[in-house]
Parts: structure tokens; sequence; C-alpha cells
């Protein structure tokens, strides 16, 4: 499936999730902004970059960081 194809497959709830996570720099915030439950937006993220075919987020206890496939999808996310 080619990348342009991957995107129509995205919905609405996991692009406003990664472009909060994005933003905020934190799962627990952005969950708590789009009022979902953290384990909610983890599953929303997972999903997403299953179907994308790539990591989107560096995350370490302390930070959220943008992979490169992050950066990629950003701008078809905004």
């Amino acid at each position: 499936m080619n990348s342009s194809a991957k995107l129509m497959n995205l919905n609405g709830r996991q692009l406003l999730a990664f472009l909060e996570i994005s933003r905020l720099k934190s799962f627990a915030k952005a969950a708590e902004r789009i009022h979902l439950s953290p384990s909610g937006m983890s599953m929303l993220v997972k999903e997403l970059e299953d179907q994308v075919g790539a990591r989107l987020f560096e995350r370490t206890t302390r930070s959220v960081t943008l992979t490169d496939a992050g950066r990629r999808l950003m701008p078809a996310a905004a």
C-alpha cells in the first residue's frame, strides 16, 4: 500500500491524538486534553503506528519526541 493510501485509512481521533501528543510532548497530558484515559491514548497511537507501519514517537519516562516517521506524518496530519 502506498503512503497516500495509508493516510486515507487513518481516522480523525488517531490524528488528533498524534497532534496533541506532538504538541504537548506528553501522552498523559494529551489524553486528558482530549478526554481519553492514558491507556486509551496508547491504544490509539498503537493503531496509528500499525497502520502507517512505523513508530511515530520515541518515548522515555521523561520525554516524548517525534521519530523521523512522525516528522514526515506531521504535515499530512496538521
